[in-house]
C-alpha cells in the first residue's frame, strides 16, 4: 500500500510540472512581443 501512496505523490508531482509549464513560458512570449 505503501507503494501505491508513494505512486499517487509522484503522479501529483508530475501533473504539476506541466501545468508550472505552461505558466512559464507566457511571461517568456508577452516579452518578446515587447521587444518587437
Amino acid at each position: 500500500m505503501a507503494k501505491k501512496d508513494q505512486q499517487s505523490s509522484w503522479n501529483s508531482k508530475r501533473f504539476e510540472t506541466p501545468k508550472k509549464n505552461t505558466v512559464e513560458p507566457v511571461p517568456e512570449i508577452q516579452n518578446k512581443r515587447n521587444k518587437h
